[in-house]
Order: structure tokens, then C-alpha cells, then sequence
């Protein structure tokens, strides 16, 4: 009996293990962010407004003023649900799982998001909503943002991003508990797999969802409405 248990045990554990990912993320997000100057650009032009890029619930609820929006995005990264979420999908002690951004040096890797441009006037305001939404983790950084309709036409984009090392950082797991996680989980901004849900549904309204996408988040969506039978 012990062996056999033994042996289960080794299975799961090894078939778990095999889902996990090699991102060849040993490059930092400061340096993919930075590396074309885009920094320098925002400051020069940010009296003239901002541009913010939103990768998860800011494409749905942008909960600021903003005066156009454009379809797009940006290098070098891959979204994924390795944030933990103590103050919106989930609790303290019991926290849900939430996106954000993982540098990689592999050039295929995008991100597609939705870039807000919000007018001079309302910079300060608009950050002091995003600083407050985006507490639990989430610091500012610059990258180039590339429109759908003018890859040519870069825009340095503000993005909120919760980096490794962070408090609430969950980092990678099995997608099998991840999946696990995000079905059991509800915060305050309600049950995390509607999260989930409303991400993916807006990657395919978009026509935006890469490889890397259907690979995991799209996978989470299925094992998520597997488990509770959605």
C-alpha cells in the first residue's frame, strides 16, 4: 500500500511538473521596458497627456476618463496568473489569482491590450484611480506600445504591472492548481473566476487571444468551467 501511494504521488507530482513553463525570463522588466528609451519620450511628451495600457480588467472597466483608446501591444512579455489577489478576487489568507505581465526574452512573445490616452487635465487624477485600483502589488513602468492599425506608429504606454518579489506574488504553479485556486476563490470584486471569464471573452471579442494565450489563460478558462461545471 505504501508503494502504491508512493507511487501516485510521484505521478502527480511529475505530471504537474511537466506543465511547467521555461520563459527564459532572466532579462528584468526594467530592461525590456527601457531598452528603446521610452521613458525619456513619456516624460518629454506627458504634458501633453498619457497614454496607460491596460492587459486585463482595465480593457472592460476603465474606470477613468480617456478621450480614445487603441487596440495593440507590446514586446517581450506573456501574460500569466502568477498575482495573488488579497483585495479584489480573493482575501487575505485566501487570496485569488490575477494577471500580470512575465518578462521573456523570446522576441515572439507579445501581449494584447488596450491603450487609454487620457488628456493633460485629467493625468493626475486618472493615476491617483489607477494607484489606488492597482495597490495590491502593482507598480508603474514604460513600454513601447504597438497600435493593431500602425505597428509602425510606437507609443510609450504607462502599464501597471505586479513584478516578482512583490508581497502578494504567487509566482508559477501547476496550471491544474492554479485552475484549482481561481475556482474556489471570491473577493470583494466578486468570484475570481469571473475574472477569468470576462478576460477571455474579451481577448476573443478583440481577436487579440496568441498562442501563448490559448495556452494558458484560455486553458485556465476551460479547467476552471470544467471544475465547476459552468
Amino acid at each position: 500500500i505504501r508503494l502504491l501511494i508512493s507511487f501516485v504521488l510521484f505521478k502527480a507530482i511529475y505530471f504537474c511538473s511537466t506543465k511547467m513553463e521555461n520563459l527564459d525570463t532572466n532579462i528584468t522588466q526594467n530592461e525590456l521596458c527601457n531598452k528603446n528609451g521610452s521613458s525619456n519620450k513619456l516624460s518629454e511628451n506627458q504634458n501633453k497627456g498619457v497614454w496607460i495600457f491596460g492587459y486585463a480588467s482595465l480593457m472592460w472597466n476603465a474606470n477613468f476618463k480617456y478621450s480614445k483608446s487603441r487596440i495593440g501591444y507590446i514586446k517581450n512579455f506573456v501574460r500569466r496568473f502568477w498575482q495573488g489577489s488579497t483585495d479584489h478576487r480573493g482575501v487575505p489568507g485566501k487570496p485569488g489569482r490575477v494577471a500580470t505581465l512575465i518578462p521573456t526574452e523570446r522576441d515572439k512573445h507579445i501581449v494584447w491590450g488596450k491603450a487609454y490616452f487620457i488628456e493633460p487635465a485629467d493625468v493626475q487624477e486618472t493615476f491617483e484611480i489607477l494607484d489606488y485600483r492597482e495597490k495590491g502589488g502593482y507598480s508603474q513602468q514604460i513600454c513601447d506600445f504597438y497600435p493593431r492599425e500602425n505597428e509602425e506608429a510606437v507609443i510609450p504606454v504607462v502599464v501597471y504591472n505586479a513584478v516578482e518579489g512583490n508581497e502578494n506574488f504567487l509566482g508559477e504553479a501547476c496550471i491544474d492548481d492554479i485552475a484549482k485556486q481561481i475556482s474556489k476563490s471570491v473577493g470583494p470584486s466578486g468570484p475570481n473566476k469571473d475574472y477569468l471569464y470576462k478576460l477571455c471573452e474579451t481577448l476573443n471579442e478583440f481577436d487579440i487571444a496568441t498562442e501563448d494565450d490559448k495556452m494558458h489563460t484560455m486553458e485556465l478558462n476551460k479547467l476552471v468551467k470544467n471544475i465547476l461545471g459552468d
